[in-house]
């Protein structure tokens, strides 16, 4: 006597545990529900935002004490209780970690210079002190951010290099907006003070690069001031440049 078939038993034939055809309950588990699991409580999203959060700031402690010629992706993952294999779901490499490290210190100063500029009451005689202020304080409030953004950044690749000068570019123009508005209310002459932006970014970036190494013992507040000096030793240099092109007496400082 031959067995009887069930139908059942054929409509899956060919297939493995798992597939769609199978066991659907396993199949969705492979889509969108696997990228909402939960492990101890929390989703997977979230370990991995503080598993790269916890490696930038181990990596950012270790560059502040060593430099980043110094930093290793496994000295990084000890420091931050994170698996080496778990470092490159979000880094490729070391640089990687630096441009993330830069990115994160260039928004948080622009943050900074932001708030001074939009304070109640900056007249806009006062922005550009404002502004300057904001920049060197934040810098230098933690050193580690000014190493990132003078010294580690610097010859380690074309594309870090790039962000360097679109830093320099970003706040040159806006020490030329700030300018510019001066101009327009009378207080300064009426001119391109992109070059003057430039020139004053790159003697502040060599201020701090000589403070983080230890050739000056200036306080923040010190550095602010000589910062601000520079700026207005530019501005006023425009002003006696205008007056003598068109034949105004330069008045003694």
């Amino acid at each position: 006597m031959k067995p009887k078939c069930h139908p059942a038993s054929h409509a899956h034939a060919g297939t493995r545990p798992g597939s769609a055809g199978s066991e659907p309950g396993l199949a969705l588990q492979r889509g969108p529900r696997a990228v909402n699991r939960v492990y101890g409580g929390r989703a997977m999203a979230e370990l991995k935002a503080e598993r790269r959060e916890r490696l930038m700031n181990a990596a950012y402690a270790l560059i502040g004490r060593e430099g980043y010629a110094r930093l290793s992706i496994e000295r990084t993952c000890a420091a931050a209780r994170v698996a080496t294999r778990h470092y490159y779901e979000h880094f490729q490499g070391r640089e990687a970690l630096l441009h993330g490290l830069f990115d994160r210190v260039e928004a948080e100063l622009w943050q900074a210079v932001t708030r001074a500029l939009t304070e109640p009451g900056v007249e806009t005689g006062e922005r550009s002190g404002a502004a300057i202020r904001a920049f060197v304080r934040h810098a230098l409030s933690d050193p580690i951010r000014a190493r990132i953004m003078c010294l580690e950044s610097v010859g380690v690749s074309a594309e870090l290099e790039e962000k360097r000068r679109r830093l320099i570019r970003r706040f040159a123009e806006l020490i030329h907006q700030v300018s510019r508005q001066l101009a327009a209310d009378g207080v300064l002459p009426a001119a391109d003070y992109r070059l003057s932006g430039i020139a004053l970014v790159g003697a502040t970036n060599e201020l701090l690069v000589e403070w983080i190494s230890g050739g000056m013992r200036l306080t923040v507040e010190e550095m602010e001031l000589q910062v601000l000096n520079i700026f207005r030793a530019l501005t006023k240099g425009a002003v006696y440049a205008h007056h003598e092109a068109v034949g105004l007496p330069i008045l003694p400082c």
